[in-house]
Formats: structure tokens, sequence, C-alpha cells
């Protein structure tokens, strides 16, 4: 391929489209220098997102319409009429659905975007760009800072964490594809500001995607060796953990020396990186919230309407939410990952993609957040579902 051809598929809409969703932290940044908090800069927000794919459209008038669409009307349908079904939810309705839910950047309105991502090659070529620009946009966050301190990390924060986890995968994924060590550099340094500032989950996420490459995509070769590279981890492990409190307190002191305060570390040292006793209140007050109406549930955000907070955990969400019908989607949609795991249909490269996409959603989603506001977990039920159509979307 030559350089015109490469540099003509990053300008590729299908490029264009799911990169710029991706990366609309980094855009909102650049429209908050001229118009912060405005209504104008939503304005401009939503034609940078949504332009080029009216263009695109315009261009190809085909089943991708229905793909990009249904997601938001389906919902919107769900979602009103448990607002007249349910009118104690009102407040919630009226404070999550256009704030989050259908937002211009968040929520369900991913997967329109993640419908684009159906060639293997578009998908690598945006992953190359997501991981240069969103790793260098994060990787000076916990470093500079502005006269109030906006930009400073004091120590620990889920959301830088979880911010520079993206650019983490994707630069592995892409060292993994491509073979190119500058994406294993990048994957590297966001490792290790993870462990620093961010969360336990993040941590969680990184060592998920390394064992289902482990378990599902290595070669032939290396799966001649995996007793003894499994012999060889389990031994190292065990090195591990007798000598850990002595290696962690020696990392933990060099990391004080220059000035860094990492709650993660601390947490692991302490013996109490597992534990969490506001989130076992929450998980049972959930469990009361699910036994009182098990079969169909007491509807979208009723989490946060009966428990003022969203659960942190979506195979309790679906069910307070859905009942059985929410257990029925989450074990269709694990039955379908896993399917498409060990199919032998699909190419390798786009099956880690998956991974990538499953460690930055699933992964985060069982133990924070909720699954109506996670763009990557949108992201990859669209690409799921892509790879589970005709083989011709997908080459």
């Amino acid at each position: 391929m030559t350089s015109f051809s490469k540099l003509k598929l990053y300008f590729s809409l299908e490029v264009i489209i799911p990169t710029i969703y991706i990366c609309s932290a980094v855009v909102i940044s650049f429209l908050n220098l001229f118009f912060p908090q405005s209504l104008l800069r939503e304005i401009i927000l939503f034609l940078i997102l949504y332009i080029p794919i009216f263009i695109y459209l315009i261009k190809k008038n085909n089943f991708l319409l229905f793909r990009i669409f249904f997601p938001f009307l389906f919902f919107s349908i769900i979602f009103t009429f448990f607002y007249f079904i349910y009118p104690s939810y009102n407040q919630t309705y009226n404070t999550e659905i256009l704030r989050r839910i259908f937002y211009t950047n968040s929520g369900i309105i991913a997967f329109s975007f993640g419908a684009f991502y159906i060639k293997r090659k578009n998908i690598i070529y945006s992953f190359k760009v997501l991981s240069i620009l969103l790793f260098f946009y994060y990787f000076w966050r916990p470093i500079i800072g502005d006269s109030s301190n906006h930009w400073f990390i004091d120590g620990y924060s889920m959301d830088y964490g979880y911010q520079m986890l993206t650019p983490t995968i994707l630069s592995f994924i892409i060292f993994v594809i491509d073979k190119n060590k500058f994406y294993f550099i990048i994957f590297l340094i966001g490792s290790i500001l993870i462990l620093l500032y961010g969360s336990r989950g993040t941590l969680v996420s990184i060592f998920f995607m390394l064992l289902m490459y482990f378990i599902f995509l290595s070669n032939y070769k290396f799966r001649r060796s995996k007793f003894s590279i499994l012999f060889i981890s389990i031994l190292l492990l065990v090195l591990f953990y007798i000598f850990s409190p002595f290696l962690l307190e020696i990392l933990l002191s060099i990391v004080d020396k220059i000035g860094v305060d990492s709650r993660t570390l601390y947490l692991i040292i302490n013996n109490t990186f597992t534990t969490d006793v506001h989130r076992m209140r929450i998980i049972n007050e959930a469990i009361s919230l699910i036994l009182k109406n098990p079969f169909f549930g007491h509807g979208p955000l009723a989490d946060q309407h009966y428990l003022n907070i969203y659960v942190h955990n979506i195979f309790l969400e679906l069910l307070i939410n859905f009942g059985f019908f929410g257990l029925l989607f989450f074990v269709i949609l694990i039955g379908l990952t896993i399917k498409t795991l060990i199919s032998k249909k699909i190419d390798f490269s786009l099956k880690f993609i998956m991974i990538g996409f499953i460690s930055l959603s699933l992964v985060k989603l069982m133990v924070s957040s909720s699954f109506w506001y996670e763009n990557m977990f949108w992201i990859y039920l669209a690409f799921l579902f892509n790879l589970n159509l005709k083989k011709k979307l997908i080459l």
C-alpha cells in the first residue's frame, strides 16, 4: 500500500466518524478554549460529530442506516413507556436521560458511531490515531496544571484511570496486530500511570485483556508451550506473593520520594485492594430490590431512583431494571461473545479488537458505573453485532 493510500484511509469517513466520537473529550477541551460551557459549544460539537454521518449516509444509503438509528428509536420508546408507567421516576428521567443517556457524546448514542467499525483495516487505523492522540492528551494531566489545578491529579482519580485505559488497551492491540514497538511503549507508560493514579478496576481491565489474549488468541506455537509458561507464571506469582510486601514497600518508597501519592499501591500493601464496604452495602440493597420484583424488574434507572446511585454492577443493574429479561439479555450477550471468540470464521485481529472493547466496558461495568452511560459498552454491542452479520461486512 502506497503512502497516499494509507493517508487516504486515515481520512476515510469510516475511520473519521468513530475516531472523532471516541476522542470527543479532546474536541470538547479545544472548544472550551473559545466557547466555555455555552450552547454554541454544544451546537458546534453536534455538527462536528454528526455532519460526517450525514455525508456518509448520502453517499451510501444502505442497511447501516438501520443500525445507526435503531437503538436510539428503540430505547426512546422504552423510556417513554416507563415514563408514563412510573410517574415517580420522572425526576430521575428528567435529570439523566438528556444529560447522559441521549447526550451528544455519551450513552446509547455511542452505538450509532460503533456501527461504523466494520472493516478491519479501518478499525486499525482508527485505533492508531486514538492511541497516540488520547495518550498524549491524558499523559500531561497528572504532570502539569493550570492556575486552578483543573488538570492536576492528586494521588488518585478514578476518571483519569479509565481515561488513560482507552489508549493503553488500544495501543496494546495495535502492538500485537502490527508488531510496532512504539505502541508497546505507550502501553507500558499508560499502565504505569494507571497503577499510580488510577483505580483498582482499571488494573483489572488490563489483566483481563492479557488473560483473554492468553486463553483465546495466542498462536499455535505459543499454545504448545502454554504449560511451561503457565508453570513459570505460577512460580513467579508464588515468589511475588512471598516477597511482595518487601517489594511493594520499596516501590512505594520510591514513588513517595518523587512526590507521587498512589492510592492503589497503598491498597495493595495494606491488603485492602478487594475491600469496599460502601459497594457491599449498595449490593445488599440491590439484591433486596431485585427480590421484590424478580421477573419484570422495576424499569430503566430504577436503581438510581430507589438507591440514589447506580448499583456498580451490570448484572445487578439489568436484574433491577428488567428482571428475568435483563438476565436473559446478559446470558445471550456472554454466550454470543464466547461463540464469537472461539469461531474459526472470524479473523484473529477482529477477535482481539472485541476483547479490547470488552476490557474497556464489561470489566468496568462489573465494578462501577452504569451501562446506560458507558460509551464503550454500546460500541462493543455495535461491533459484536457487526461481527455476527454477513462475512463481507468484516473483510
